[in-house]
C-alpha cells in the first residue's frame, strides 16, 4: 500500500464525513427496519473507498462547504416513467429520486422490500453524482441493470466497484471535499496536529 493510499484509508472517511452531505427525504415512508440498515450499508461501502457520508433529514444548508447530495425516496411512481428503473439521478443539480415503491414491490428481479437492494440503489446513484458522468460498467454495482445472480449476491456480500469506478468516484469526491480539506489543514496546524476537520 502506498503512502497516499494509507493516508486515504486513515484520514479519508474523517474529512469526507464533514464534506459529503446526503440529505434524504422519505416520501415513501420506508420502514426504519429497512431504511436504517440500508443507509448504514451504503456508508460502509463508501468508507471502504476512503469516503465518508453524513446523512441528514433536515433542510439542506446553503452555507456549507459544498452542495449536498439530495435524495428522495418516492412512492406512486408512474408506470411510464423510466420503466424497470429503480432510480434516476440528475447530475445537473445532484438530485436522486429512488423509486422505492418499485423496490418494495420487487420490480424487475429485486426481492420485495429488500434492504440490501435499497442500499445498492443508494450507492449506485450516489456514485453517479460523485463520478459526475453518465456512465455504467459492464460488471459490479455500477451495471446498468443487475442480473438475478447480482441480486442473490447482495444477500451475502455487496457488489463491487470496478477499478475505473473507484478512480472516478475518488477523484470526484476529492474535488467536492477540497474546501473542507483546506479548512481542516488549517485546524491541523493550530491544534497540535490533531486529526480534526471542520467546514
Amino acid at each position: 500500500m502506498t503512502a497516499m493510499m494509507l493516508l486515504a484509508a486513515i484520514a479519508g472517511p474523517l474529512w469526507a464525513a464533514e464534506a459529503i452531505a446526503v440529505h434524504l427525504t422519505d416520501n415513501a415512508v420506508v420502514p426504519l427496519i429497512i431504511k436504517g440498515p440500508a443507509k448504514a450499508q451504503a456508508s460502509r461501502m463508501f468508507a471502504k473507498l476512503g469516503i465518508g457520508l453524513v446523512w441528514s433529514n433536515a433542510r439542506p444548508s446553503e452555507t456549507g462547504t459544498h452542495r449536498p447530495i439530495l435524495i428522495e425516496l418516492a412512492a406512486n411512481t408512474p408506470a411510464r416513467l423510466l420503466p424497470n428503473a429503480l432510480a434516476t439521478t440528475s447530475l445537473k443539480d445532484d438530485r436522486i429520486v429512488v423509486f422505492y415503491d418499485r423496490i418494495a414491490a420487487g420490480s424487475g428481479r429485486a426481492a420485495p422490500g429488500n434492504g440490501e437492494v435499497l442500499a445498492h440503489v443508494l450507492v449506485h446513484e450516489i456514485a453517479h453524482v460523485l463520478q459526475g458522468v453518465a456512465r455504467h460498467s459492464d460488471e459490479g454495482i455500477m451495471k446498468a441493470q443487475w442480473s438475478l445472480a447480482d441480486y442473490r449476491q447482495m444477500h451475502f456480500q455487496p457488489l463491487a466497484f470496478t477499478p475505473l469506478d473507484v478512480e472516478l468516484i475518488q477523484k470526484g469526491a476529492a474535488a467536492r471535499m477540497q474546501p473542507a480539506r483546506e479548512s481542516g489543514n488549517l485546524l491541523l496546524l493550530r491544534s497540535g496536529f490533531r486529526l480534526h476537520f471542520a467546514p
